[in-house]
């Protein structure tokens, strides 16, 4: 196991996070400027956008209610989301190009968006991977992909997805403890982060 106690964790995570006065300061304005417009209103159906440089997203979305449980499962404690939980759409066929670079969805990932879901913290890129089921969840406009830093936030996820064996992932998850009673789902945050950090950190 590689937590066998938050102690454990908190010290993995201690000598791994760097100091704040370690952290360089980045200028990302420009990451967050849109690279197309998007629709003000969003449906099931085929979607193409073009924008700078050559740059064309397209993708089917399919309405996917029945994920409602989990979505909410998974964000209903987090500070940095507001906002309702429906529609819920699955993206379909996603395709990413430009002048030198095209890139496909491969059919085991499930890629799941959330639009009326919002973060207030402007600068976040707000997605959330699930790696033993190959998922994703987007949500907001994030899930456009119209801005540089949300394609920088889906491939930095999809790395996740992309590098991780099923054992090795039953190995670390194996070390979480989770209980679901009458007061909701609980997680050992600690080790649920650093095991997160330890597979950020094996993707670089």
């Amino acid at each position: 196991m590689l937590f066998n106690k938050e102690q454990d964790a908190l010290k993995y995570l201690q000598d791994t996070v760097p100091a704040p006065e370690r952290l360089k300061e980045v200028d990302i304005a420009p990451l967050k400027e849109q690279l197309f417009n998007i629709p003000e209103n969003l449906a099931p159906g085929h979607h193409e956008f073009e924008g700078k440089n050559g740059l064309k997203i397209s993708f089917d979305l399919v309405g996917s209610d029945y994920s409602f449980d989990r979505c909410y499962m998974i964000f209903k404690d987090d500070e940095h989301v507001e906002g309702n939980y429906h529609p819920i759409y699955s993206i379909c066929n996603l395709k990413i190009e430009s002048n030198h670079f095209s890139y496909k969805i491969d059919s085991f990932t499930d890629i799941k968006w959330l639009p009326n879901l919002k973060s207030p913290d402007s600068d976040l890129s707000h997605k959330y991977v699930d790696v033993g089921p190959r998922r994703m969840y987007i949500i907001g406009q994030d899930g456009y992909l119209s801005r540089p830093i949300d394609l920088l936030g889906y491939f930095h996820e999809l790395g996740h997805l992309e590098t991780r064996s099923p054992d090795q992932l039953n190995a670390e998850y194996a070390t979480i403890k989770t209980t679901i009673s009458a007061d909701g789902y609980k997680t050992e945050h600690l080790k649920k982060s650093c095991v997160r950090i330890a597979a950020r950190n094996r993707c670089e």
